[in-house]
């Protein structure tokens, strides 16, 4: 494991929160970490994935708000988007759907109407996260008051 002092965000921000490890890149994961692994710069890239898994930190600026959690934990999809050097990799600012790794026979096969239809399954599954985790949150939270209300009828 690194020292603490030699940890420090891999685009030098000035560290005012938490420092995120890269995903494995074995699978289920790959794609994931395909994903993180494209912000990086070309010379830090061909140093191998267990270079970047062990050394390469992200720290919480240069991530989306609906991916970080109240406990400063990334949500199981999250990317790096945000203040992001542009020169190092101009094509990391793409939205999903023209990603540089889909080519484009394979995304005109996929098409319907106006967007790939891999981006429209990811946005209704992405929906369903949501909204699951939102009934289990507020089933958590009704539980909760009811049981504060018990113990002040108690008291």
């Amino acid at each position: 494991m690194p020292k603490a002092s030699a940890l420090k965000c891999y685009f030098g921000c000035i560290i005012d929160g938490p420092l995120h490890r890269f995903p494995k890149w074995e699978y289920p994961y790959t794609e994931r970490f395909n994903q993180w692994k494209s912000v990086l710069s070309l010379a830090t890239q061909e140093r191998g994935n267990n270079y970047i898994y062990n050394s390469v930190r992200i720290c919480h600026r240069h991530f989306e708000e609906y991916y970080k959690s109240p406990s400063k934990l990334l949500t199981r999809n999250a990317i790096p988007t945000l203040n992001l050097d542009s020169t190092q990799n101009p094509q990391i600012n793409m939205p999903l759907t023209q990603s540089p790794q889909m080519t484009m026979p394979l995304a005109e096969q996929y098409l319907v109407g106006d967007e790939p239809a891999s981006a429209s399954i990811l946005s209704r599954a992405t929906e369903k996260c949501f909204k699951k985790r939102e009934s289990s949150a507020i089933k958590k939270l009704t539980r909760k008051l009811h049981e504060m209300r018990q113990k002040c009828k108690m008291q």
